[in-house]
């Protein structure tokens, strides 16, 4: 007997997967500004909840089978892994940056599948 693997649809998982970043993104904001009181900490939340604003719109627009989302999608998570590698390494850190990890990788590898929704 012949196991076949499922076929992953990679614009839903990666619409999920944005879904979840901005929303995370929006948590860490808002806790930052909440933790902290010092006026920087208010540009840090800001530019906080920017980025899971930019995450909640790519959610929606990455099945649009545009060639220049996908390069702006793929140039925000490279930007953010270095990002993230240059802030001090904590457990929270690891954690982002294997969901990174796991975007970039379905960015690249479901390239030719999110340019089936060109027709849409």
């Amino acid at each position: 007997m012949r196991l076949k693997l499922a076929k992953i649809d990679t614009a839903s998982v990666l619409r999920w997967l944005f879904l979840y970043k901005g929303i995370l993104w929006i948590m860490f904001g808002i806790l930052h500004r909440a933790t902290q009181g010092t006026w920087a900490s208010g540009w840090i939340a800001f530019f906080l909840i920017v980025d899971a604003a930019i995450f909640l719109w790519l959610s929606r627009a990455i099945v649009a089978g545009k060639r220049w989302i996908w390069r702006f999608a793929l140039a925000l998570i490279l930007a953010n892994m270095i990002l993230t590698l240059t802030d001090q390494i904590g457990i929270w850190d690891i954690a982002v940056l294997v969901v990174d990890a796991v975007v970039l990788s379905l960015l690249i590898a479901g390239r030719r599948d999110l340019a089936r929704y060109r027709s849409l």
